[in-house]
């Protein structure tokens, strides 16, 4: 059980440092996230959505938020809410450094077994790159602790730029007997 709980927060910051053109820490996202978690040599499937949010509320300094909703195999679903703060600094002119600590509130609830929450945390550090002025690169590690256990993963993201401030992305993430992948949609203000 404890594997589908980490799994999802595996999965929800997919995407959690990628966006387009010049880095800007002011978005709304969409994310369809799918999971594939190995319990004891069972593979347990899960997919839903996850909406973040980051605005900018000092030069280095990101507020980020997001609530996730996934359903798994065997009647399992998972609701978590996030909140916390992303430090962002520059290497050169086209990557920034970030390091990030969200506090983490999840439920997970097993239909004919009742549901259980928890308030945990996620930590992050990573960083996002501009190939080009309409493609960007990320990457990131994550600590996630919650539900008396923890799991570290791994992230990757690309995103590309269409016009009028949206973008459109794929990310990957591994931990822990958990790979997920996430397709999203980006506005910028």
């Amino acid at each position: 059980m404890k594997k589908i709980i980490i799994a999802t927060f595996i999965a929800a910051p997919i995407a959690f440092q990628v966006n387009a053109g010049e880095l800007n820490y002011n978005f709304l996202q969409a994310t369809y996230v799918s999971s594939d978690t190995n319990i004891s040599g069972v593979n347990v499937d899960g997919n839903g959505f996850a909406v973040s949010l980051s605005k900018e509320i000092s030069p280095n300094i990101a507020f980020v938020g997001g609530i996730d909703n996934q359903s798994f195999d065997f009647g399992i679903d998972t609701n978590s809410f996030s909140f916390g703060v992303n430090y962002h600094s520059p290497i050169n002119e086209k990557s920034d450094f970030i390091i990030g600590f969200n506090v983490l509130n999840a439920e997970v609830s097993v239909d004919g077994f009742g549901s259980e929450d928890d308030t945990g945390n996620i930590i992050s550090i990573g960083m996002r790159n501009n190939l080009q002025n309409n493609m960007e690169f990320s990457w990131a590690f994550q600590r996630t602790d919650i539900f008396d256990d923890s799991s570290t993963s791994f992230s990757l993201g690309i995103l590309i730029g269409l016009e009028n401030n949206f973008q459109v992305g794929f990310g990957y993430s591994s931990g822990d007997d958990t790979d997920s992948i996430g397709f999203f949609g980006r506005a910028n203000f």
